[in-house]
């Protein structure tokens, strides 16, 4: 609905995508009914139905090692980049591949790890906005705020300023078509994306980037279900 992702969604607003800046407009409205009182709402329901959060790990539940899990895994993307190269229609000219890209990605996570001890993960930030702007609204003082409330923000307007960056440098460097959304659909989407977000603890980077590298149930999971629901708000919604 929104053309994007909670992290591709800034890359959009540093390239001037049109389509970003509405769904970043909605995001950033999901962040505050989140931090305002949707948080807490579901806070209380998981307490009432006793649901407990577990860190728990794939290798565990199937009982297999951490090594042989991984290997699996690998294997598994590997078949599914095989496949989407193989049945991607040809002509369409692009600077990176999906490969190269993956790579490029990786080597993001072993940069946020060195540089900021943290793993990719945007979502945060939507809800960092929400609670800075719910206590603005609150007249609470600034220096209330907790040491470290902005890391989510600042991480996310790194993103927005690499891609702008990376546009002057490279002017040909992106290449294909521009997501075609209608401003109420594209804010809408935010909206629904910064809620959902934070309902599953994660976003695409950080259940589908860091959480699957750490073999995380959760994150397979909540990866699994953005495809299924992706594929039918597609049919909904065209």
């Amino acid at each position: 609905m929104s053309g994007s992702c909670p992290g591709t969604l800034f890359a959009q607003v540093g390239a001037g995508v049109k389509t970003g800046f509405s769904a970043l407009e909605g995001a950033i409205v999901g962040g505050v009914m989140w931090a305002g009182c949707l948080e807490n709402l579901i806070a209380r329901r998981r307490e009432r139905t006793g649901a407990v959060a577990k860190a728990d790990v794939i290798h565990d539940q199937v009982g297999v090692s951490r090594t042989t899990m991984l290997l699996l895994v690998e294997a598994a993307c590997f078949v599914v980049i095989a496949s989407t190269m193989v049945l991607t229609p040809s002509g369409r000219i692009v600077r990176f591949t999906g490969p190269v890209g993956g790579l490029l990605i990786g080597l993001a996570q072993l940069v946020s790890l060195a540089t900021r001890r943290s793993l990719v993960g945007v979502s945060s930030a939507y809800q960092e906005m929400g609670d800075c702007f719910c206590r603005l609204a609150r007249n609470t003082r600034a220096n209330t705020i907790k040491p470290g409330s902005y890391r989510g923000i600042l991480f996310a307007a790194g993103i927005a300023a690499g891609a702008w960056m990376f546009l002057r440098l490279v002017p040909g460097g992106v290449t294909g078509p521009l997501p075609h959304v209608s401003p109420t659909m594209a804010t809408t989407g935010g909206v629904l994306m910064a809620i959902g977000s934070r309902m599953a603890g994660g976003c695409t980077s950080g259940h589908g980037i860091s959480g699957i590298s750490l073999l995380s149930v959760s994150s397979m999971v909540s990866i699994a279900s953005m495809f299924v629901s992706a594929a039918v708000v597609v049919r909904l919604v065209g």
